[in-house]
């Protein structure tokens, strides 16, 4: 049977308002019709994208809006594949998350005139949220 596996799928690693995926490892089958319903707790389907991340696998993102037990139905030619209907629940993020920054300009890092400078935000783990950057020039 063909499996199915990723965070998306993961009970304890799913919050809400953040993007989640799972891959489908199709194994050399071929399946004439594939149906992906994302159920939410409320019985409403949620708005899932099914692309080909390769040959031989297939790609879900969907996002969770509310927080509670959804339902992830994979059939293949009308047949559900190994695991499905998958029940994942879907938390509250962290009250308090945490930016991930770095680069050569963190706080304190000091950098000479007309060297290249960069940073990385990473605010995977913050859901859905606006991050403002403010760089000021000191002068000693």
């Amino acid at each position: 049977k063909i499996p199915a596996s990723g965070e998306g799928l993961q009970e304890s690693k799913v919050p809400a308002k953040v993007q989640s995926t799972f891959h489908i490892h199709l194994n050399g089958e071929r399946p004439s019709n594939m149906v992906v319903n994302v159920i939410d707790p409320y019985g409403y389907y949620v708005d899932e994208v099914v692309s080909e991340a390769s040959f031989d696998i297939v790609k879900v993102n969907y996002l969770p809006m509310k927080t509670g037990q959804y339902v992830i139905e994979i059939l293949c030619d009308d047949d559900h594949i190994s695991g499905s209907p998958f029940s994942v629940l879907i938390e509250e993020l962290d009250p308090s998350p945490q930016l991930q920054i770095s680069g050569n300009i963190t706080e304190k890092n000091a950098f000479q005139f007309q060297e290249a400078a960069f940073i990385v935000i990473d605010q995977s783990k913050c859901g859905q949220t606006e991050v403002e950057v403010t760089i000021k020039e000191t002068r000693p």
